[in-house]
């Protein structure tokens, strides 16, 4: 009988989770994809200047009259965002919504096409207005190929200074503290993967996703190109499969 009893508890939890607003999110990343222990590389190639920025993914509202969200057809997803988290949306690239049902999407930039459909002039001088997206499934986007964005790992480069799959080590970035979305507080570990990639991302400028947050922890990131920090490309099979299939 209390087996019986258990069993239908269980079974009214699950019905209950299923119909809650908001119910239907993403799975937080695995234990081991939190993991910032490994240790300093044995084998590099070259080493790199670069000077960083950092970018995250917001959270929105999705408003009723908005501005529509469109895939790369021209159709509608049926969500819509103010004009400033359109825009800022649009620039940021990969961004979050909670629809007017509840539902947690995850938006991501494909391509520009045609004319401007939203003036973002009063934000800022990039031309965003012709953005066009995909959903994602991933918490936090995708960047470039098939790579999903992972917090504090992912990195947007130019890929004719950064291949895209490169795992840099950045000897600054080690032993850092940071935040991560799940609640834990960890030391970074130096390594970075190069899964992304943007239009103001120029040469040696390096742009590191931090996840949901919106504050750098890294003080040797300046967003500055006049403060550079050494980088070492990692060839060791097995950080780089590592980093790689974290991003898959």
């Amino acid at each position: 009988m209390k087996m019986i009893l258990l069993i239908l508890t269980l079974v009214l939890l699950s019905c209950e989770q299923a119909n809650t607003p908001g119910a239907k999110l993403f799975l937080e990343p695995q234990d081991e994809e939190v993991l910032f222990n490994i240790t300093p590389p044995e084998q590099t190639i070259e080493s790199k200047f670069i000077w960083g920025t950092y970018y995250y993914v917001p959270l929105y509202d999705a408003v009723s009259g908005g501005y529509d969200i469109l895939n790369t057809s021209g159709q509608r997803f049926g969500v819509e965002l103010s004009l400033s988290d359109w825009c800022h949306g649009a620039l940021e690239g990969s961004f979050q919504v909670q629809t007017l049902t509840g539902e947690l999407k995850v938006f991501n930039f494909v391509k520009s096409v045609g004319l401007s459909k939203v003036n973002c002039s009063r934000y800022f001088s990039y031309n965003v207005g012709a953005s066009r997206f995909m959903l994602s499934n991933s918490r936090y986007g995708n960047g470039v190929k098939t790579y999903k964005l992972v917090p504090y790992r992912s990195i947007a480069v130019d890929p004719k200074y950064i291949s895209y799959g490169t795992v840099l080590y950045i000897p600054s970035a080690k032993g850092e503290r940071i935040n991560l979305d799940n609640g834990k507080s960890v030391t970074h570990d130096g390594y970075f993967f190069a899964a992304d990639t943007g239009g103001a991302i120029n040469g040696s400028h390096v742009d590191f996703f931090l996840g949901r947050n919106k504050i750098n922890p890294f003080d040797w990131i300046r967003s500055r190109s006049s403060y550079r920090v050494k980088s070492f490309v990692v060839k060791d099979k097995n950080i780089v499969k590592y980093l790689t299939n974290l991003h898959l």
